[in-house]
């Protein structure tokens, strides 16, 4: 899990980040049942973040990354194929899976 977090001072909208080896949490329990309640404008954000966050490690100056790109590359159809019945159904639950490879993304970098 990474140790980033943003905080924001919602009077304001003012957000900082915070980068803490304290931020780590020890364990995560992912369930994908526990996401069917989202609204579907935060499953779409959640997709939304998952891309941006491979885009980011894609578009890079670096040679020979080859592997790299190719999982960057799958994961971004993946998500792109599934974000719409995400949205319109959170109780696919093997496409809610994909909520949580953001997360062993994060974690394979």
């Amino acid at each position: 899990m990474s140790d980033s977090s943003v905080i924001t001072n919602e009077d304001g909208w003012l957000k900082r980040g915070c980068n803490n080896n304290l931020c780590r949490c020890r364990f995560a329990v992912m369930n994908p049942e526990l996401t069917y309640t989202l609204p579907p404008y935060q499953t779409a954000s959640g997709c939304e973040d998952i891309m941006m966050h491979t885009m980011e490690r894609y578009f890079t100056r670096e040679e020979d990354t080859a592997l790299t790109d190719g999982i960057g590359e799958a994961l971004l159809r993946t998500v792109m194929e599934s974000a719409q019945t995400l949205v319109q159904d959170s109780e696919k639950i093997a496409l809610i899976g994909i909520r949580n490879m953001e997360e062993i993304y994060r974690m394979a970098r």
